[in-house]
């Protein structure tokens, strides 16, 4: 089977994504909760499948994240990039460190307030 990347006029490709949450130290309760509420089959992981544009910034894969697992944006996190990829992405500026994280899309009839834990690590 060829895997066929289609490119349109603005060089943005379709990026898939395999996501995994693993906890190896579950309880067996807690095993059965992720069974029947967590769309496990074996009740160790909960995973999630998801097609991107190559574009996308990281503040708008963060919130497609959050709704993939149902969470509310209430917990801290940070991208981290090597080096050599954050200076190619953001070519050594803040408009290019801008543009990779975007602006996160508010949900209607939400209130989206964002702190100083929003963060790109290099």
């Amino acid at each position: 089977m060829k895997n066929i990347i289609r490119v349109n006029k603005d060089g943005i490709t379709p990026v898939y994504l395999h996501l995994e949450l693993k906890d190896e130290y579950l309880t067996e309760d807690q095993e059965r909760m992720l069974k029947r509420y967590g769309e496990s089959l074996g009740g160790e992981t909960i995973c999630r499948d998801i097609l991107i544009p190559s574009d996308m910034p990281l503040h708008n894969l963060h919130y497609a994240i959050q709704k993939l697992y149902g969470w509310q944006n209430s917990h801290l996190r940070c991208f981290r990039l090597p080096e050599e990829v954050y200076q190619k992405l953001t070519g050594g500026t803040v408009k290019g460190w801008a543009d990779l994280v975007g602006i996160l899309p508010r949900s209607a009839g939400k209130r989206v307030c964002f702190t100083g834990r929003d963060c790109l690590c290099k």
